[in-house]
């Protein structure tokens, strides 16, 4: 069950990708975001959600 009482955290690089996933986030967010990260900010937003997620866990980058 998702605590929907606690606020949605700030975007981060601390964030695990579970955490992340469990959240909604606009595009122009996600994109802001894989720029802080160093990651490609192009494609779709799902595309994008994606290869944030692989990179808050390590894995190899999602095209």
């Amino acid at each position: 069950m998702i605590d929907e009482s606690r606020p949605r955290p700030a975007l981060s690089a601390a964030l695990s990708e579970q955490e992340f996933r469990r959240w909604y986030w606009l595009k122009e967010e996600l994109q802001r975001f894989a720029r802080s990260l160093g990651v490609s900010a192009s494609g779709s937003k799902d595309v994008l959600s994606a290869r944030i997620a692989a990179h808050l866990s390590d894995r190899a980058a999602a095209r």
